[in-house]
This record gives C-alpha cells, sequence and structure tokens, in this order.
C-alpha cells in the first residue's frame, strides 16, 4: 500500500535523539568502526479506515497492547562509562510510556447476521492495522470490503446466514479464513498467515530488526551483511538492511542493480540508520541526508501518517530513545515523491521516509530496531513493517 495521503492535522509526536539546533540531555558514545565479528513514486492512493474518535480512559485486554514494558539494554561492547547512557529521567520518560487503549468500536445498526472480528500479527499479541478486509460467499462472488482499523478490528453488518471466507491484506501481511456466521452473528480472530513471508535479513553492526520480527511472529532468513553481492533475492518479497558501517564508494554496481531489479520487481527493501548508502547509491537523490550527526537524546516527533496515528491509538506524543550517537540525519527537504511519517517537532527533519520504486517501496528510519525498545517504538516500527 502506498502512503500518498497525509494527515499534518492528525499529530502524534515521537521522542528521537537530540539533533542540531537543540542540547542533547546526554551524551552517549558515537558508533566508530564496525565491530570484526516506472511509476512516479508516491502517486498510489491509500485505504480509508475506522480510525480512533475518542479515546476512554481505561478499556483492558485490548489485542495488542503490551503488559510490559522491557528494559534499556546496555550498550554495545560492554561496561558502560559516565555519560554514555540515558538520564534516569530520559529512561523513566521513555520506559514508562504508554499508548492510550483502544477507541470503542462504532456498533453501528445490524439488520441482520454479521460478522466483527480483530486481525493479529502470527503470534496474536498485536494488530494488523488498515488492512483491507474482503468478505466472500459459498459461491465465490465478493459481498462487501472494508478496512481494518488502527487495533486491527472490522465488521460486516446485515448479511445472511451461512458460510464466508473472510480474506485480509497489507501488501505481503495477508491472509484468510472461512467463517460459518449464524442468525446472531459471530467473532472471529484472523492471524496473518506466513506462509505468504519471505523475508531475507542483512545482519548489521548495531542494529537487530529481527527482534522484532521476533516479537510478534514473523520468520525471516538471516545473512551476514557481506552475503548480499551473492544471494539471490528474487527468493524473497522483503529484505532489511540493519544498521552497518558503510559508504557509497563501497555499494559496488552489483548490488545496486540487484536492489533496485528487487525493488521495481515488486520488492520492499528497508533500511536503518547508518546502511543509508545503499540507498543513496541505488536511488541518489531519492532521499536528501545530512550525515552521521544526530545525537544521543530524546525529541519530537509530529506524524505525517494518518493510518499511523490510529495505530497508536490517537496518542500526541510516544518516546523514541536513540541509544547511540552519530546516527544518519536526513535532511528537512525532501523529494516530493519521498514520504516522511515522521518529523522532528522543531527542525521539521524526517525520521521515517518510504518512497515507491516500480512495483515495490523502499523505506528507512534513522533510529535502530531492537536496540532499545518501549511499546510506542515497537507498534510504529511493526505499523512501517507491515507497509513495505
Amino acid at each position: 500500500m502506498r502512503w500518498s495521503i497525509r494527515l499534518a492535522a492528525s499529530f502524534a509526536v515521537v521522542f528521537a535523539c537530540a539533533s542540531s539546533g537543540e542540547k542533547p540531555s546526554f551524551a552517549a558514545p558515537s558508533k566508530g568502526a564496525a565491530p570484526s565479528k516506472g511509476p512516479s513514486a508516491g502517486t498510489g492512493a491509500k485505504e480509508g479506515y475506522d480510525g480512533p474518535v475518542s479515546i476512554p480512559t481505561s478499556l483492558p485486554g485490548v489485542p495488542g497492547m503490551p503488559t510490559t514494558i522491557p528494559g534499556l539494554p546496555p550498550l554495545p561492547g560492554g561496561a558502560t562509562t559516565p555519560g554514555s547512557t540515558p538520564s534516569a529521567s530520559d529512561v523513566a520518560e521513555g520506559l514508562n510510556f504508554k499508548l492510550p487503549p483502544c477507541p470503542p468500536q462504532f456498533n453501528g445498526v445490524n439488520f441482520g447476521a454479521g460478522i466483527t472480528g480483530t486481525i493479529l500479527m502470527p503470534k496474536g499479541d498485536m494488530a494488523l492495522g488498515a488492512a483491507k478486509v474482503t468478505l466472500v460467499n459459498a459461491l465465490g462472488a465478493e459481498q462487501g470490503t472494508t478496512v481494518s482499523d488502527g487495533c486491527g478490528r472490522f465488521r460486516f453488518d446485515a448479511i445472511l446466514p451461512g458460510v464466508y471466507k473472510v480474506r485480509f491484506a497489507v501488501r505481503t501481511f495477508k491472509g484468510e479464513s472461512s467463517v460459518n456466521v449464524p442468525a446472531g452473528g459471530t467473532h472471529v480472530d484472523l492471524r496473518v498467515d506466513i506462509k505468504f513471508l519471505q523475508i531475507a535479513i542483512f545482519q548489521g553492526s548495531w542494529d537487530k530488526v529481527e527482534k522484532i520480527l521476533d516479537k510478534v511472529g514473523v520468520p525471516y532468513s538471516l545473512f551476514p551483511n557481506n552475503k548480499l553481492e551473492t544471494t539471490d533475492l528474487s527468493k524473497f518479497n522483503i529484505v532489511f538492511i540493519n544498521c552497518n558501517e558503510t559508504s557509497e564508494g563501497t555499494v559496488s554496481s552489483t548490488v545496486k542493480e540487484k536492489l533496485k531489479g528487487f525493488v521495481n520487481g515488486g520488492g520492499a527493501l528497508y533500511v536503518s540508520d547508518r546502511a543509508f548508502p545503499y540507498i543513496n547509491a541505488t536511488w541518489p537523490g531519492q532521499v536528501n541526508s545530512q550525515g552521521n550527526s544526530g545525537n544521543a537524546g530524546t525529541k519530537k516527533h509530529t506524524i505525517f501518517d494518518f493510518q499511523l496515528g490510529s495505530y497508536l491509538r490517537g496518542a500526541l506524543t510516544i518516546p523514541i530513545m536513540y541509544d547511540l550517537g552519530a546516527w544518519r540525519r536526513l535532511s528537512k527537504d525532501q523529494p516530493a515523491t519521498t514520504l516522511a511519517l515522521l518529523r522532528d517537532e522543531k527542525t521539521q527533519e524526517p525520521a521515517i521516509v518510504t518512497f515507491a520504486s516500480g512495483n515495490g517501496f523502499v523505506g528507512y528510519t534513522t533510529y535502530h530496531q531492537g536496540a532499545q525498545m518501549n511499546d510506542a517504538m515497537t507498534f510504529s516500527l511493526v505499523f512501517f513493517i507491515t507497509r513495505l
């Protein structure tokens, strides 16, 4: 699904690393050398969604709401030194944050049998929002379509009792299930079918997107970063390149050709932080960068994607913590075909961007996956990953 519609008025805010123009609240060690060991972009239309309209004070037992928030792990390299970790207030601000509960689902007026349901990630503890959901009768005729809300919920009203198929999809995250609908209606919980997911991860020096995929139960194949040139990408529909020490000059023509062919053919590529040269070398000028000058710390960002705002329960602010300095900052101004889902509230520098190339998509985040997690980061990154 392309993210071509923005809702700048739907403000949710993200705390991120301190960058130039604002003094950071603490300092952390910068990254050094890696440890040894076709169509115009962004022109597609978004689906509608049954998004949040109000936030109740409490709604226990909502699918996708973590009950605990993990602690901040030590920095790479073993023992820490004074000033190398966030201050107590920064940690508390980040780790104590909780998303608002899901708003009540609109019940509508039901003149017959109906189906209500929730679409979940494979492990069953997080929802799949903004999925197109289709109801098909026993003869194979489509009876209706809708879109799951930010909490993965959907409903079909006023249908005849009988056996139906419910199909759902957000690009490669999809599935279907047979549902027997009695006269009084029924509720179903559906899960993403992992058989459609063929994912490759190329390891990095500081980042581990595989931790996020483990969290939601998505399988993957893990490769050393130096195997990118020799790996057959045609076997996969999503490729992740974790943050690692590289430069545009070290990205070979073979790798550039493989990445462009993979994406143009319909694949999705995700790159984080200092693996940015893979994007810049392959699609020069598509994402404007300022270099590896970001500081560790916290900042506020504004959400420019209304579906992400729905997935985050309509929260106005969420904290994202950068565990290390010297991360790759992006420029305020980006090409019109590159969409920024998050922008720094003060500098307007993007933290998440995406663009289309051929039949596929490229996504980039300035911050790490798995290195420092709270439910705000987990939810925003799961949303981003499922859009690839």
